[in-house]
């Protein structure tokens, strides 16, 4: 089941179409008929059960709880209006005097072939167990229906009590390390300067596509066959001030003072260059950083060479990255 955060709402919505469509009820997706009622109805427990449930499922992935659904076999085959749908508030608060830690989730009604329906859409909880904080009442005879520290976990289509089994994997898979690697998606992009003479544009875009912020270091490394140059903005302006291209090198002249972006390094070794971000990187969760490197650095070739092919290789260093650091190759072709 694919559930990302949307930038807007429909995104979301037309991914619950999509499940309603062609999924069947599992471990992430339940179907009910009717809002879950509150007030003095017998049934209002119920809530509490299956929504921590859904939360205290280990997989970080989206849950979800459709209103308004009937099912044959796990699957949709028919449908309810919701007519005046229950306010998320209230939902909130019941949970809230009932269930700790704080779970999260939202509660949106949307149209699916002519029937108005409702969805519990449960994201971020990564706090697991999710445990009833009090003694909850059966409202019929007041009896003792759920007792403080009890909790329920969702087991594909079902719903069981937690054992002590399930609260010693919830415990080790919460503080047990876990690899991230997973967690980003790497963009490169390489675009011709309309400034800049015959030089390219080198730069990346990093997506961290889980729910917890990522902290790492990254560089590239650019090797090549024939001669290339890899500069930064301030040393293209000097070649514009009148500078010649051997000037740039180090092993020509001192180095000049960087007024542009002093925490981008660029280095060469016998047969590359390597360009660093001093500073480390913190992507906040769910979030797209574009132009990791500031696009401050520019690529071209040595003008003997109309052509040359280069190989370029990310790698980001990470605590959490188990393996090691996480490297990933490119191939691109600079043309004059």
């Amino acid at each position: 089941m694919l559930i990302v955060k949307a930038k807007v709402i429909e995104v979301v919505i037309d991914d619950i179409r999509n499940i309603i469509k062609y999924e069947s009820e599992g471990a992430l997706v339940d179907f009910k008929r009717a809002e879950y009622p509150l007030g003095k109805d017998p049934k209002k427990n119920e809530l509490l059960k299956d929504i921590s449930a859904m939360a205290n499922h280990p997989s970080n992935d989206t849950k979800v709880i459709i209103i308004g659904v009937i099912e044959k076999n796990g699957l949709a085959c028919d449908f309810l209006n919701i007519e005046n749908s229950t306010d998320q508030a209230l939902y909130q608060q019941f949970i809230d005097e009932n269930i700790e830690p704080r779970l999260n989730f939202e509660y949106k009604t949307f149209s699916y072939e002519g029937y108005n329906l409702a969805v519990f859409i449960i994201s971020k909880n990564n706090s697991r167990p999710y445990l009833f904080k009090r003694n909850i009442h059966k409202i019929s005879d007041h009896t003792v229906q759920y007792r403080i520290g009890d909790g329920f976990i969702r087991t594909g289509s079902s719903t069981k009590k937690l054992t002590r089994d399930d609260f010693e994997s919830i415990y080790k898979n919460r503080f047990e390390k876990r690899d991230r690697t997973n967690d980003i998606k790497i963009s490169p992009f390489l675009k011709k300067s309309s400034n800049w003479f015959d030089m390219y544009n080198l730069d990346f875009s990093i997506e961290n596509l889980s729910s917890e912020s990522i902290e790492f270091e990254i560089e590239f490394k650019v090797f090549y066959s024939n001669k290339v140059l890899v500069l930064k903005t301030y040393e293209l302006e000097k070649i514009l001030e009148g500078d010649s291209l051997p000037q740039i090198y180090p092993q020509y002249f001192s180095p000049t003072v960087d007024r542009t972006f002093p925490f981008i390094e660029i280095s060469e070794g016998k047969d590359h260059f390597k360009v660093s971000r001093l500073n480390g990187l913190r992507l906040p969760q769910n979030y797209i950083l574009e132009n990791v490197f500031l696009s401050d650095v520019y690529l071209g070739c040595i003008s003997n060479y109309l052509e040359s092919k280069i190989e370029v290789e990310l790698t980001l260093r990470s605590d959490e990255f188990k393996k090691g650091p996480f490297t990933k190759k490119y191939e691109f072709s600079l043309k004059i």
